[in-house]
């Protein structure tokens, strides 16, 4: 049986709209990650941004954030990132 909250996540992703439904589902989990932290803490430094559960290099997880950024899904200034 699958707990409430994976419950209330799929409803939610349930009611997107085309547009976030396909930025959503094109999003590795280290980018879920990142932005689920960036939504809790309001903003990071590049070092706490890299330190991560997952096993990704340096470079891999560099070329995800510049993702992001491109997506305008998260903004950096200076060394922060934060929420858009």
């Amino acid at each position: 049986m699958p707990s409430l909250k994976l419950i209330k996540l799929f409803k939610v992703i349930n009611k997107l709209d085309k547009k976030n439904l396909a930025i959503f589902l094109n999003l590795s989990n280290y980018q879920c990650y990142v932005v689920s932290r960036l939504v809790s803490e309001k903003t990071l430094s590049a070092k706490e941004v890299l330190n991560s559960p997952l096993r990704l290099s340096k470079a891999q997880k560099y070329r995800y954030i510049r993702n992001l950024l491109k997506k305008n899904l998260i903004k950096k200034k200076y060394n922060q990132y934060f929420i858009k």
